[in-house]
């Protein structure tokens, strides 16, 4: 008899065991869930703030008006001219610096690039700089400069004023070695 007690006691625990551990499956599904969730959820908002697929375009052709408010890749170099505009603001600090078909042109688009040590961005500058202390850390984390060639993914704004073109300028969001 009393190894009937044992096994009766003994099915009733392992009932609970199973009741409580299927239990416990559920919470840690939910969590999972909410998890996996979250992360769509991220990744929905990085893609909706990289602005869909980027149009390859040419550098003569970037500030065509047909391209305002697009997201565009093109290849050339970015570099720091005569002057270098800083923004300081509550969402980071970025320079406005120049984006050339070549090293040698005058001509150039000005870019916005954010200030970081991250991926696509520019690194600080001291009020008093070298050349060699301009550095753009890419997509992929390699760090380039002024002398390298780079593909860029930028949003375009451009206005016109009676059909000319007045004002170019780009937001640099991506930045790769050509």
């Amino acid at each position: 008899m009393p190894g009937s007690q044992f096994s009766s006691w003994l099915r009733g625990w392992c009932f609970f065991y199973e009741d409580g551990l299927n239990q416990i499956m559920k919470k840690v599904f939910a969590i999972l869930g909410l998890m996996v969730g979250m992360l769509v959820c991220i990744l929905a908002i990085v893609l909706y703030q990289q602005g869909g697929t980027p149009i390859p375009v040419q550098y003569d052709n970037m500030c065509s008006q047909s391209y305002d408010g697009k997201l565009v890749t093109v290849e050339g170099y970015l570099e720091v001219g005569s002057s270098v505009m800083v923004n300081k603001s509550r969402n980071g600090t970025t320079y406005n610096i120049e984006f050339k078909k070549t090293p040698a042109d005058t001509k150039y688009v000005s870019a916005e690039v954010e200030q970081g040590r991250w991926w696509n961005c520019m690194e600080g500058l001291a009020k008093s700089y070298k050349p060699e202390d301009i550095k753009f850390h890419t997509n992929d984390g390699t760090v380039l400069t002024p002398k390298d060639r780079m593909r860029i993914t930028a949003r375009v704004r451009s206005t016109t004023q009676g059909g000319t073109r007045e004002v170019c300028y780009i937001k640099v969001t991506k930045i790769e070695k050509a």
